[in-house]
């Protein structure tokens, strides 16, 4: 067994530890064969691409009324107010666009993030954009899996279910929903 496999004590600090994590890197890359490439090392194999990483074109946001860089604490600054938004976009470029008297609207690229007022300077996101996107229902007929219910179930079968609004719904007695 390599070296780099066998187990080692931790670093006594955050230096001493990287060394042994680029030791191993090192070792992982180019003494270790591995069976998915036919037990050659990736040194062997790796190629640096031909097209140079150019990275981002500088964002832009002419629809916008303020293009404004997100600090380091992930926070955007307008007037004079600080706006917790996420350290994920610390040192990109967001756009702020105000809707109404005291809303603005905050965008990354050609995506909505969310909305805060000024007063408050709270960000409200929006629903993830990258997240599970609902098909529209087939017009044929759909058989749907219900757990809890004993079985399938068809649009037949569900018609005398009850239906409920997705925000009207509160299973808590103790904070019933405000309306």
């Amino acid at each position: 067994m390599p070296v780099c496999i066998s187990r080692q004590p931790a670093g006594k600090n955050f230096l001493q530890q990287q060394a042994k994590f680029d030791s191993f890197i090192d070792c992982y890359n180019t003494e270790r064969p591995h069976q998915a490439i036919g037990m050659c090392c990736p040194a062997q194999l790796y190629r640096p691409s031909s097209r140079p990483y150019e990275g981002l074109p500088e964002l832009d946001y002419p629809f916008h009324d303020k293009a404004v860089t997100v600090t380091t604490c992930g926070r955007i600054c307008l007037k004079m107010r600080k706006i917790n938004l996420s350290q994920v976009f610390a040192g990109q470029t967001v756009g702020v666009r105000q809707v109404e008297e005291r809303i603005w609207l905050v965008s990354f690229m050609h995506y909505d993030l969310g909305y805060f007022d000024d007063e408050t300077c709270r960000l409200e996101p929006l629903p993830n954009p990258f997240g599970p996107k609902v098909l529209p229902m087939s017009p044929e007929r759909t058989i749907l899996l219900c757990g809890g219910w004993g079985g399938i179930r068809t649009h037949e079968t569900l018609a005398g279910l009850p239906v409920f609004k997705t925000g009207a719904f509160n299973r808590s007695t103790t904070h019933p929903v405000k309306r």
